[in-house]
């Protein structure tokens, strides 16, 4: 996904810090976690105490909500995968799910399909389990903004056959939230310094 935002030209409106920042999001996936700890306690050690705990307070929020920040090595697709089983167990997540929002928020039809930019008989698509049928990936954008939400990564709860996709985006959206909220606390010159820490990583784990 923040691969999706930094093509789409969404950087500033999604993460709030400009190019460079998404850039390196965009690169730092395979670094191990160890080394993600290692380079938020560098920050940490940069922050004054108010800062600090901010950011630890955030972190026991978003690890209550989506997990703690594993090693997620295991978690990466395999060298050969069943795109079309893939796709079948995508699809029927994404169609139990979306029915699921909408029920809980008591939405029409009318409206949700308007938010995400489909016509009705599109949007029933969408919410039919037994159909595949592929949908832009700018949908994914729409419902963040246009529902005020912080992540996607509900909407791939119910995969069966590949539950390993929810778990490694769900270890993602956190490395990604922690990294980010981290750099946001920093002053302006030490947050440039320590993206380019971020994407020297990067280039360590290719």
């Amino acid at each position: 996904m923040t691969a999706f935002f930094h093509g789409f030209k969404q950087n500033k409106l999604y993460r709030g810090m400009g190019d460079s920042v998404v850039e390196a999001l965009v690169r730092v996936g395979r670094v191990p976690t160890e080394v993600i700890e290692l380079f938020l306690s560098m920050i940490c050690s940069m922050l004054n105490e108010e800062s600090k705990q901010s950011f630890l307070t955030f972190r026991q929020q978003i690890e209550a909500e989506y997990g703690c920040m594993i090693d997620h090595s295991h978690l990466l697709p395999p060298d050969v995968l069943d795109i079309n089983a893939f796709a079948i167990d995508y699809y029927h997540s994404i169609a139990l799910t979306v029915k699921k929002f909408r029920h809980e928020n008591n939405l029409s039809i009318d409206t949700i399909s308007r938010v995400l930019g489909l016509s009705e008989y599109q949007y029933n698509i969408l919410e039919n389990p037994n159909r595949t049928t592929h949908f832009p990936v700018s949908i994914g954008f729409r419902v963040m903004q246009g529902f005020h939400l912080d992540a996607h990564v509900n909407f791939i709860s119910e995969m069966k056959q590949f539950p390993e996709f929810h778990k490694l985006r769900q270890v993602q959206h956190v490395r990604d939230s922690l990294m980010i909220e981290a750099l946001r606390l920093l002053g302006e010159n030490e947050r440039k310094s320590m993206i380019k820490v971020l994407m020297s990583l990067s280039e360590l784990y290719r």
